[in-house]
């Protein structure tokens, strides 16, 4: 098992972050499922998406790799999408909220 990642987040958002980390493990599985099916505008969408919410919640490194994962996707590499989606999914197993 990995290290924790500790991620220090405002109090006030206590209530946001469980479901706000809920969607995002849910994300990773539909973008699986997109790029197994070629679908590389749908992984575009939600790496997107990723890249806009993560930094407004306290978590920088979603924001980093969704934009990593759009990036790619856009692109046309579904291999670099699947890196860029595989370090997302490893980051929210590791990840460890504090808040303060």
């Amino acid at each position: 098992m990995a290290d924790p990642i500790v991620v220090h987040v405002d109090r006030e958002l206590a209530q946001l972050v469980p479901r706000f980390l809920g969607n995002c493990r849910r994300d990773v599985g539909l973008m699986e499922t997109a790029i197994a099916e070629r679908d590389l505008d749908m992984t575009r969408r939600i790496g997107h998406s990723l890249k806009g919410v993560g930094g407004g919640y306290g978590f920088a490194e979603i924001t980093r790799l969704g934009a990593a994962i759009e990036s790619a996707a856009k692109s046309g590499d579904a291999q670099g999408a699947l890196a860029a989606l595989a370090a997302l999914a490893a980051y929210l197993d590791a990840l460890r909220v504090e808040y303060v």
